[in-house]
């Protein structure tokens, strides 16, 4: 019997971590905000056949041992889970964010009530129509006591990488009002240098301002587009 127990305990270590549960991420009343990298799992989805009834029935998932991903430039899509317990009585609004705005398509799977929503964004899709007004993929979710698992799906011709982060919404109100002033200021900082020089240029006659005044402005459109502004603002 001892010899049994001792066999099954060496096959569950060495099962792949697909055969084992997916291990939740608890939150409570107390909860404000943590990044979720290493309790979600992924399928990497190379023939882009998969479906969100097909992707719940696989037992292949991967587990991530990092905070963020990182594939590079792929042609394959790949599909992530995770699972909330809200340990508390009743439900918790929580917000899911994917941090990376020049993914092209990202279609996120709610429960509800034993079925299975779709919220599909990405940079493909007009700005106006997200969900929540965000530079970055926001998800709202009401988080009901107990066990749920989400799903997402990403295809995308740019780098697909991200960090995937989870918050209560007085954490991301915070974060709204600490960093959209300091962003604000980096940016009309530089704007003052592009007017500036040229300014100078006006006066001096100097085309060397004029080039340093187009190097300013393209280095502003360049992050605004990296940081996802360009397509909240100017697209």
């Amino acid at each position: 019997m001892k010899y049994h127990r001792l066999c099954a305990a060496i096959v569950i270590l060495l099962s792949p971590v697909s055969l084992l549960a997916l291990e939740s991420i608890p939150v409570d009343g107390a909860f404000e905000k943590k990044t979720i990298g290493t309790s979600i799992e992924y399928i990497e989805d190379k023939d882009k056949l998969l479906t969100i009834d097909t992707v719940k029935q696989n037992k292949e998932w991967s587990a991530s041992n990092r905070d963020s991903f990182n594939f590079g430039f792929t042609k394959s899509v790949y599909w992530f889970r995770f699972a909330i317990d809200n340990t508390t009585t009743g439900p918790i609004d929580l917000f899911f964010e994917i941090t990376y705005p020049l993914l092209n398509y990202v279609d996120f799977y709610i429960p509800v009530k034993g079925k299975y929503k779709v919220i599909r964004t990405g940079n493909k899709y007009p700005f106006n129509d997200r969900q929540i007004v965000d530079k970055n993929f926001l998800f709202g979710l009401k988080e009901e006591p107990g066990i749920n698992t989400f799903y997402f799906r990403i295809e995308t011709t740019s780098s697909l990488n991200f960090i995937p982060e989870l918050m209560s919404q007085k954490a991301y109100i915070k974060r709204v009002n600490t960093q959209m002033p300091v962003i604000w200021m980096y940016y009309g900082l530089m704007f003052i240098m592009l007017v500036y020089n040229l300014f100078i240029f006006l006066a001096s006659r100097d085309k060397n301002y004029v080039l340093y005044s187009l190097f300013i402005s393209t280095y502003i459109l360049f992050q605004m587009t990296l940081n996802g502004y360009s397509f909240q603002y100017l697209a």
